[in-house]
C-alpha cells in the first residue's frame, strides 16, 4: 500500500474509532498496516496512551475514493454473525503469525 492510501486509511480510522480500553484517539504512528485479503485491509491499532492492541479489518470501500464507492458496494457481500463464528473456530486452534499469513496470500 502506498503512503497516500495508507494516510487516507489512517485518517478514516482516526475519525471512526478510539481505543476501546482508555478512549484515546489513535495517532498515525499507532496504526500498522498488515495487508489486504480480498476486500478487507487488516491493521493493528496500538494505543499510544495505554498500549492496548487491537486487530481490525477495514472494508475496502474506505480505501476507495468517494466517487467510486457506489460501484464497489454493488459487489461487496456482508459478513454474517455465523461467518465470524466460523473464522473464530478456525483461528482458535492455530498459532498464526498474521504477518506470515498475509505474506503467503
Amino acid at each position: 500500500m502506498d503512503r497516500k492510501r495508507f494516510e487516507r486509511l489512517a485518517k478514516s480510522l482516526q475519525g471512526m474509532t478510539n481505543c476501546p480500553n482508555c478512549g484515546a484517539s489513535y495517532a498515525l504512528k499507532d496504526i500498522r498496516y498488515f495487508g489486504q485479503l480480498g476486500m478487507t485491509a487488516f491493521v493493528q491499532l496500538t494505543c499510544h496512551n495505554c498500549h492496548a492492541s487491537s486487530l481490525a479489518g477495514i472494508p475496502a470501500n474506505v480505501l476507495v475514493p468517494e466517487e467510486k464507492r457506489e460501484t464497489l458496494n454493488q459487489f461487496q457481500s456482508r459478513v454474517t454473525y455465523d461467518d465470524a463464528i466460523e473464522i473464530h473456530r478456525i483461528l482458535q486452534d492455530r498459532n498464526l503469525n498474521f504477518k506470515d499469513f498475509f505474506e503467503r496470500s
